[in-house]
């Protein structure tokens, strides 16, 4: 058994002798950090550590506890950015594939993961975190009804981009409960209470704020959804944006204000 990539020239082990367990260890610990602050922004530094350098790294890793920590939250997110970037590939997503990619045995996976649906939970769980506090800032903060509506517009339209594939790979994998709740919390709720206050500032139609709140829902998410079906593919995805939004304007602004 042994840590890393084959041909990486990691220190392989045949017998639980503590040191060379240790020096193992240390050396995945080393090769996921270096590998995770050189890398470019890109998907792979979708989740980076932020605030330590190698020297703080080092002696953080020296109690025992740390380093135990300090793995299992490399390991993660060496799975959460791999993932990403299989569904960027269009890659099958594998217990063996995703092992290989983060360069540890599929066995270690399995010490953290029960199976690939609890691995792709996880993932999807960290994707959506960022998009949850999001979400929750833009409808809680102090402007008006109709820009929180086109700025969630536009987050959706940004996170498209940076993973165009990953709307079509989620549909793929979770139960149409299990997305129905998440949309609910998630957005259409939330976007309840931003329809109540257009409607109520007399910004919006006067319609049920519920039906409202989910025409915008489908308007924005069908839209990404629709991206993967297509007979061709969409060029400009700028003037796709710019279409939902007149769209939404048409629909749920009174008519002096469009």
């Amino acid at each position: 058994m042994c840590f890393g990539r084959p041909g990486a020239g990691l220190l392989p082990f045949y017998t639980p002798a503590p040191k060379i367990l240790k020096n193992c260890i240390d050396n995945l610990l080393f090769r996921l950090y270096f590998r995770r602050i050189s890398q470019p922004m890109t998907t792979k530094s979708f989740f980076i550590l932020s605030g330590q350098n190698s020297i703080q790294t080092k002696e953080y890793m020296k109690k025992p506890s740390k380093k135990k920590e300090l793995m299992d939250r490399l390991i993660k997110e060496e799975v959460v950015n791999t993932v990403l970037e299989l569904i960027q590939e269009d890659d099958a997503i594998t217990m063996d594939a995703v092992a290989l990619r983060c360069g540890v045995a599929k066995g270690t996976l399995y010490n953290y993961f029960n199976n690939k649906k609890d691995l792709l939970t996880y993932v999807h769980n960290q994707v959506i975190l960022p998009i949850k506090t999001n979400c929750s800032t833009l409808f809680d903060a102090a402007i008006s009804p109709e820009e929180k509506i086109n700025t969630f517009v536009d987050r959706v339209f940004a996170f498209q981009q940076s993973y165009p594939l990953y709307f079509r790979f989620i549909q793929s994998q979770r139960s149409a409960a299990e997305a129905l709740e998440e949309r609910m919390t998630l957005t259409i709720l939330p976007l309840v209470k931003v329809c109540e206050a257009g409607i109520a500032e007399k910004k919006f139609i006067n319609v049920d704020p519920y039906v409202m709140a989910a025409m915008v829902f489908g308007t924005v998410i069908g839209t990404m959804e629709s991206l993967a079906h297509r007979s061709e593919p969409v060029q400009n995805i700028e003037n796709l944006k710019k279409d939902v939004h007149c769209l939404l304007d048409r629909l749920i602004l009174k008519e002096k204000d469009k």
